[in-house]
């Protein structure tokens, strides 16, 4: 019960059924891997550190010190806002204690714990900020 087609090329019915549900699985698949590709966007996104960009861009005459941001976090503000959390020493985190008087200290929970890095931090100093979501939980302090 072959047919020929306009093309010369002969076609079953069995073949047709066949290519027409490959044809749908790829498209389940592609819609598939575009939800999992927007689930993966979604889990990306921090909140916390898009509140921290704002807090900064809003208050851009400070003076920024980092005593426990990740590398990549110090790069993503200033990426964002044009200010780079400065450090005391060449090695980071500096301590509280090094942060002048007045300044702005910049730390990551999850960074001082994973670290044991509490000696960085003045539990004294008065928080100014602080923002918490998705994966990250970001402190500003202002230095006595």
């Amino acid at each position: 019960m072959a047919r020929v087609v306009p093309t010369g090329l002969m076609i079953d019915r069995g073949m047709a059924i066949v290519v027409v549900l490959g044809m749908l699985a790829c498209v389940v698949q592609i819609v598939r891997t575009i939800g999992e590709v927007d689930e993966l966007r979604a889990k990306r996104q921090q909140p916390a550190r898009e509140e921290l960009i704002r807090f900064v861009q809003e208050h851009p005459e400070e003076r920024y010190y980092n005593i426990g941001l990740a590398y990549t976090e110090g790069a993503v503000l200033y990426i964002r806002t044009g200010i780079w959390p400065r450090y005391v020493t060449e090695k980071a985190p500096v301590r509280s204690v090094d942060v002048p008087s007045g300044a702005l200290a910049i730390y990551q929970e999850e960074q001082i714990a994973l670290h044991k890095r509490e000696w960085a931090i003045d539990r004294g100093d008065p928080v100014v900020f602080e923002a918490r979501g998705g994966a990250r939980a970001f402190v500003v302090v202002r230095r006595r």
